[in-house]
């Protein structure tokens, strides 16, 4: 077997051996990032931090988890990935709307994981606005790459679900504005030319 699937295999006989409490540690990990806070770890997980804190030391134990100053990270991204594969995808898309409620409660200015969890959760309403914000933080501290990205991703989630049709050009308008300040000419281009369409086409109306 090509080595790849080979260590999927292996990592996978491994998620087996696991008890129920790891293995949904474990899960919930694997959706929230690689750098895994306590304290969203615990709210998600819902039970007692008894039986919590014994499945975290079970799987530090078996280096399926390492220990951080805030929480815990994974061993390496591929169990990351073969474990959200080897999850349902509606206990995938339940993780991340638990994941999305808490953090809308008790973190709304992690606007970013917001974005993410929403996303991934099929919110997509909530997605594209999520997105947007970031966007607008990224750009208020100069970070214009990542702008571009939450931009893109917004664009992305309205193109591809047809939702939010009225936010549409002010995503492209943003989009354009970061890949200017980024030197991307081709890239502004491209949207400018999509705002053009759309501006004519409401003249028709």
């Amino acid at each position: 077997l090509p080595l790849p699937v080979m260590v999927e295999q292996l990592i996978a006989r491994r998620l087996e051996w696991l008890s129920e409490d790891s293995r949904q540690v474990l899960n919930i990990a694997s959706i929230l990032g690689a750098e895994v806070d306590f304290r969203l770890l615990s709210a998600v997980f819902e039970a007692s931090t008894k039986r919590l804190l014994e499945a975290c030391q079970d799987l530090v134990t078996r280096q399926l988890l390492f220990e951080t100053p805030d929480g815990y990270r994974l061993s390496h991204d591929k169990a990351r990935q073969v474990t959200r594969k080897e999850m349902t995808a509606d206990a995938r898309i339940a993780l991340h709307q638990r994941a999305l409620h808490i953090l809308e409660k008790e973190s709304p200015e992690h606007i970013a994981a917001l974005a993410h969890h929403a996303e991934q959760a099929g919110q997509w309403q909530k997605a594209i606005q999520y997105h947007r914000n970031a966007a607008q933080q990224a750009e208020d501290v100069y970070a214009y790459a990542t702008s571009l990205a939450h931009y893109e991703q917004a664009i992305k989630v309205a193109e591809n679900t047809g939702r939010v049709k009225a936010l549409y050009f002010d995503l492209l308008a943003g989009h354009e504005n970061a890949a200017s300040l980024l030197g991307k000419r081709a890239t502004q281009a491209e949207d400018i030319e999509k705002m053009r369409a759309i501006s004519d086409n409401d003249g028709e109306k």
